[in-house]
């Protein structure tokens, strides 16, 4: 997509490595230590409400939520947690930043 240098912190979860995957909070807890902010003013951004959604809201970030397109995929029409936002697309996310 050539967007890696937009930012500017990247954690990868590894289990041998000892970083469990979303929802565990640890991912989010890494990449808010290496940013040095706060999770109430940040916010994630991501397709998986399970994952995404879960786990950002466990760390106490606001969590962005933009559901895949996939035709073969059910969605969940009454999501919990809720969202903080829930977009149709990326393309809307300048609208709650």
């Amino acid at each position: 997509m050539g967007i890696a240098d937009s930012f500017e912190v990247t954690v990868y979860c590894d289990l041998a490595g000892g970083v469990d995957p979303k929802p565990a909070t640890e991912p989010f807890d890494r990449a808010l230590a290496a940013l040095a902010v706060p999770p109430a003013a940040t916010a994630y951004v991501w397709d998986d409400h399970s994952a995404d959604v879960v786990g950002a809201h466990e760390a106490g970030l606001q969590s962005v939520w933009v559901p895949p397109d996939r035709p073969h995929e059910s969605h969940l029409t009454d999501p919990d947690p809720e969202p903080t936002h829930r977009l149709e697309s990326l393309t809307d996310l300048p609208t709650v930043l």
